[in-house]
């Protein structure tokens, strides 16, 4: 298979403009980003996806400068970049990473590559940190998303419908699980803190690990301060809160006979439902 890591970003961000040239103790964000990849043994290729917008060319020089391929797509439907960029490399799968996690962890990208096996969909189910994440997603899914759905949470429809693809939720260590830190990019809070933290661990020739950022704010919980009180896109919250419903839930029709729902409340055909549950390959 061959797996190539995507950057998504664009110079337009409503709450930080042009955070993805932002600078980083002397390199910028998409810098930073490219440079966690290089840790990580089996990603073949990094491309960029951002939108035609005009206003990212500076961001596109930049990603050519440092050697990655670019696909430009549309604005908003950012499953149409993924799509495009995978058609553009030959992928079988992308690892997605938003160009707002300059210290995303390359250890926890390391473990889902090892126990990748064609899925669909990986992700990490522990409530990680902010900023540390990643998610990968098969071609075929995003592929099969894109009939019913265009926008920016490219594993909504996958998390709504979890019943339609293969997917396998990975755990992670209680180290990388620190809610209480955020380590995102999304406003100039988060700016603030995350330049500190390059400037006071950043070393020439090495990539700080994500587990030496946490101990550091362990040790200057003061740090943690800065963003604390950041909020979160709606989008983003829904998406998230998709695990703690069930798969399936039986309702009492207006007629008075059972429906079955799936997480997105969408109507499922009785005789449909039963082919899911007896066949057990669409199940974990």
């Amino acid at each position: 298979m061959k797996i190539v890591g995507v950057l998504v970003a664009r110079m337009t961000s409503s709450r930080l403009p042009g955070k993805p040239l932002m600078d980083f103790a002397g390199k910028t964000g998409l810098a930073r980003h490219l440079e966690r990849f290089s840790m990580v043994k089996g990603v073949d290729e990094v491309c960029l996806a951002t939108s035609k917008d005009p206003k990212n060319q500076p961001l596109i020089q930049a990603a050519e400068d440092l050697g990655i391929r670019v696909y430009q797509g549309g604005d908003e439907d950012i499953v149409e970049r993924f799509i495009g960029v995978g058609r553009m490399c030959g992928a079988d799968a992308m690892v997605r990473v938003g160009c707002d996690k300059p210290l995303f962890s390359y250890e926890l990208l390391e473990q889902s590559l090892c126990e990748y096996s064609g899925e669909d969909y990986i992700y990490f189910r522990s409530p990680l940190t902010p900023g540390l994440a990643h998610e990968i997603l098969s071609l075929s899914a995003l592929e099969k998303t894109h009939e019913h759905y265009r926008g920016t949470a490219i594993a909504q429809y996958i998390r709504e419908h979890p019943q339609l693809f293969s997917i396998k939720p990975l755990q992670a260590d209680p180290i990388f699980c620190r809610p209480e830190y955020r380590l995102a990019l999304d406003i100039p809070e988060d700016y603030d803190l995350l330049k500190q933290v390059f400037e006071a661990l950043d070393s020439e020739g090495s990539v700080v690990s994500a587990m030496d950022v946490l101990a550091f704010l362990d040790d200057n919980p003061e740090l943690a301060l800065i963003n604390k009180y950041f909020e979160d896109k709606n989008c983003n919250v829904y998406s998230r809160n998709l695990d703690s419903r069930p798969v399936f839930s039986v309702v009492l029709g207006d007629d008075g006979k059972y429906v079955v729902h799936d997480r997105a409340g969408k109507i499922i055909q009785y005789d449909r439902f039963v082919e899911f549950v007896d066949d057990r390959k669409k199940w974990n």
